[in-house]
């Protein structure tokens, strides 16, 4: 089943249960222009997720009624905007020309400035497409496709790693959280949902995936 088609099904299944939900996808990129730049700044998993849902995203809900809760008293209601893509390309200048770009990180609080080097590195290729309150960013790596966690304050009192691969691309990476409705882990800390292999999809942080 495609991205659209499990945004959709998220959406039967909130207003189903109850919940007032607003939607909205991007126009069709199909300008030859456009399509040739997402070529060459894009990896072909990001190029798909725009083939399937248009220029971007917008997509939330809320319950009216606090006691019938689809997701209990933790998660009353979630959003998410997906960027357009030139929004995103924007992003990655960001980290591109990142504070950390010439850093050595001796005399930071890491225990491991070597560690901390080679994460800024890494940096350098991101792009974020989701931000939460504490700062936290959920990322694209641009050099290897992955989904990324970047922790805002990952360069005081940690090892110097920053990162967590998330999944191995952006259209498995949403595919799995619009089975949750793309609701925010119990507790808004998406650390506490990290397994060596990703994100426990079907942990107790997620008390419902809605869109099975």
């Amino acid at each position: 089943m495609d991205l659209r088609s499990l945004i959709l099904n998220a959406q039967k299944y909130l207003e189903t249960s109850g919940c007032v939900v607003a939607i909205e996808f991007g126009p069709e990129i199909s300008d030859e222009v456009s399509i040739a730049e997402m070529s060459t700044t894009m990896p072909e998993s990001v190029q798909q997720i725009y083939r399937q849902i248009g220029d971007g995203l917008t997509f939330s809900w809320q319950s009216p009624v606090w006691d019938q809760l689809p997701f209990g008293d933790e998660c009353e209601s979630a959003a998410i905007e997906f960027p357009e893509w030139r929004m995103l390309v924007g992003r990655a200048a960001e980290y591109a020309n990142g504070w950390y770009r010439y850093e050595t990180f001796e005399g930071y609080n890491v225990t491991d400035a070597a560690l901390a080097g080679e994460t800024a590195a890494r940096m350098l290729n991101w792009t974020w497409f989701h931000e939460e309150p504490n700062g936290d960013r959920l990322c694209i790596d641009l050099a290897t496709s992955e989904v990324v966690y970047d922790q805002h304050d990952w360069f005081d009192a940690g090892t110097g790693a920053n990162g967590h691969v998330m999944a191995v691309d952006i259209v498995t990476f949403l595919s799995h959280w619009a089975r949750a409705c793309f609701a925010t882990p119990t507790g808004s800390y998406w650390p506490d949902t990290f397994i060596e292999t990703g994100i426990d999809w079907r942990s107790t942080f997620f008390p419902r995936r809605c869109a099975d």
